[in-house]
């Protein structure tokens, strides 16, 4: 899948314009941003005009986004609604690579089913290039639907891997459940359960972190992708904070942007949660690192632990406090371990080393941590 680079590689010659082919209905379509005139691609005229208009006004008349905004948006202030070639998340008609996979998310209901397709490019961007959503139709009417999308693109990935709503599982008053129905067309996918809020966050690193050519790790084709894209930009929102009463920290089951939504959901659960998760470790190995470092004492900082002559001026540990206590090497069974204690204790997670003290000194004791 080829990442464009610059204004010319997503088809535009000016910055505020953008030009792409539909790729469902081949229509030609221009975007126009007001940026695009040099006399408002300005701070002042920007500072100028924007306090005349509503948040909903604006956006509406110049940001090109046509969204409710009755509560706050889930993603409004991580997703960018602009090519990437300005720094947005949006790209047009990329074409699929032959050697990855694709991966159908699904999302179940009679009213809205719905469907993302994401492919994993070689760059390691997650690329959203299709999307489909029913109304008032039953799955084993919508399956067929998928599957004609899926000749248009046969040949075109290496094979296909499924992640459905766990509620899949449950089974409906025709007898059958979600699931079974999509193994009647040999379609099986994987479900977990994730929390909405750590699905949310997921979402938001991926639209927040950028890889090493400076692009997000989300894109999603703003030319197949219409439903999606409004999602993002605002339309799947929480709910509108009511006086005297704290303001949910879930989004609104709005019966429309939410089906396309849980199904980025529950891409980011299967395939980027464990990703999100080794980057928190990762930090948190860090912050731990520092934090030990930084408790060593002294002689050990200068690397100087296991040989305190090399540092005259420096206080052995064992040396260090009253009570003649013994300086204890869990390693050894010869030290000196006082018969009433253990060798060896657990603090903070952290294996230490002990210095033991005699019972009748009452001050504090302390311990060394292992190199």
């Amino acid at each position: 899948m080829q990442m464009p680079q610059t204004a010319k590689d997503v088809d535009t010659n000016t910055k505020g314009l953008a030009r792409w082919t539909n790729g469902t209905n081949r229509f030609r379509v221009l975007r126009t941003h007001y940026t695009a005139d040099p006399d408002k691609a300005t701070k002042r005229w920007y500072e100028k005009t924007r306090p005349g208009y509503s948040k909903t006004g604006w956006d509406q008349e110049f940001e090109i986004t046509f969204t409710s905004y009755e509560g706050k948006g889930v993603y409004r202030s991580q997703f960018a609604n602009s090519p990437v070639a300005e720094g947005g998340h949006l790209v047009h008609n990329l074409g699929l690579e032959p050697d990855r996979p694709i991966y159908r998310i699904w999302d179940f209901g009679y009213h809205h089913p719905a469907v993302l397709f994401i492919q994993e490019a070689s760059s390691h961007h997650h690329v959203v290039f299709d999307e489909l959503m029913g109304t008032d139709i039953f799955l084993q009417d919508f399956v067929p639907m998928i599957l004609e999308k899926m000749e248009r693109i046969k040949g075109k990935f290496s094979y296909v891997k499924d992640f459905c709503d766990p509620a899949g599982k449950q089974p409906k008053s025709t007898g059958k459940s979600d699931l079974e129905i999509l193994r009647e067309f040999d379609i099986r996918p994987t479900w977990a359960q994730f929390e909405i809020k750590d699905t949310i966050n997921y979402v938001r690193n991926s639209l927040t972190t950028t890889m090493a050519d400076g692009m997000p790790v989300l894109l999603v084709d703003a030319s197949n992708c219409p439903i999606l894209v409004d999602g993002l930009s605002g339309g799947y929102r929480y709910a509108p904070a009511k006086e005297g009463k704290a303001s949910k920290e879930l989004p609104l089951d709005d019966g429309y942007y939410e089906h396309l939504q849980d199904c980025l959901r529950y891409y980011h659960g299967h395939r980027l949660r464990l990703k999100a998760r080794k980057r928190e470790e990762n930090a948190t190995s860090e912050d731990t690192r520092r934090r030990i470092a930084s408790s060593r004492f002294e002689s050990e900082q200068h690397g100087q632990g296991k040989d305190p002559d090399r540092r005259p001026d420096l206080i052995h540990p064992r040396d260090r406090y009253p009570g003649q206590g013994g300086f204890t090497d869990p390693r050894s069974d010869k030290a000196g371990v006082h018969p009433d204690r253990p060798r060896t204790d657990k603090v903070g997670g952290v294996k230490r080393r002990q210095i033991f003290v005699r019972d009748e000194y009452d001050g504090p004791r302390y311990s060394q941590l292992e190199r």
